[in-house]
Order: C-alpha cells, then sequence, then structure tokens
C-alpha cells in the first residue's frame, strides 16, 4: 500500500512541477503575498487537481477553483477509493495536497519545489478533518497554513517507484 501510495505522490509532485515550469515563464503575473494577505481574496488563481474513482482532473488541465468549492470537493473524498486532491497557486508557488485516510483522519503533503524543479522531497502530516479545514482556508486566503500542522520531511525515492 505505501509503494502505491508513493507512486500516487510521485506522479501528483510531476505534474506539479510541469504546471509551475509553464508558469515561471510568466514572472509578471506574480502576486506579492503581503498584497495578498491584506485583500482577504478567496480565490487567487488557485488550480486544483483530484484522482479518484469516479473523476479525475490532472493538474495540467488548470482547472480553477475557489475556497468554498475547494472545501466541498476536499470534504467529498472517500478513503475507501484512495481518492486525492491537491492545490495549487502558482503565483505564490504553493500547493497542498490532501488523502483522506479514514472518516477523522488525513495525510497531508507539500512537495518541495526550488526555482521551479521538484527537488526530490516533501513534507507530510497526518490531520484531523478540523486541520485540514483550517489550511485550506488560509491557502486560499494566502495566509501561512504551513504552521498549522507538525510537518515533518521526507525524500521520495524515485529509482524504486519508477520500477
Amino acid at each position: 500500500m505505501i509503494n502505491i501510495f508513493m507512486k500516487n505522490i510521485v506522479s501528483t509532485i510531476k505534474e506539479f512541477v510541469i504546471s509551475i515550469l509553464i508558469r515561471v515563464q510568466n514572472p509578471d503575473k506574480r502576486y506579492n503575498k503581503k498584497l495578498l494577505q491584506h485583500t482577504g481574496e478567496n480565490h487567487q488563481n488557485i488550480t486544483y487537481c483530484k484522482t479518484g474513482k469516479f473523476e479525475n482532473i490532472g493538474v495540467l488541465a488548470h482547472v480553477q477553483i475557489d475556497a468554498k468549492n475547494a472545501l466541498r470537493e476536499t470534504l467529498r473524498l472517500l478513503p475507501q477509493y484512495e481518492e486525492r486532491i491537491g492545490f495549487i497557486n502558482a503565483y505564490l508557488e504553493e500547493s497542498v495536497n490532501f488523502k483522506r485516510l479514514s472518516d477523522d483522519d488525513w495525510f497531508v503533503d507539500v512537495p518541495i519545489v526550488t526555482r521551479g524543479k521538484l527537488d526530490g522531497y516533501f513534507y507530510w502530516a497526518q490531520s484531523d478533518t478540523r486541520g485540514v479545514v483550517d489550511i485550506i482556508r488560509l491557502f486560499f486566503d494566502g495566509l501561512d497554513w504551513f504552521s498549522i500542522l507538525d510537518f515533518k520531511m521526507n525524500r521520495l525515492d524515485f529509482k524504486h517507484l519508477m520500477r
């Protein structure tokens, strides 16, 4: 199960990196993070990807989503089908992914991207539903969401996963 889970993480992270590389070509579109914190905007061109039994939306589809729909889509994930959802704010170069493990147990991961490239590491943590809801709200407001959980760093083993 861990091997399948790690393959899903690598696939999601690869798509995210491709998305970032495409958007890095337009650096003039980046927002000032402090400006975003004061505007109270709930949608700053945030896109999402989703894998599941009934619906798959790839990162390269660039499907935009607002905070209300992001919460709705996330809370509808079914643990028995290993469904995942990820959100990308290309302007702030941030992303966060969620996988529901059970009714009130979640796996949260954050790929580490340096200068538009995946550097082979990611942060991860487990959370309850309340923590996931808080992270999504702060993420869409452009505020500090990373300090909500006690994230740990892990290395992606690409050679092992690509067999």
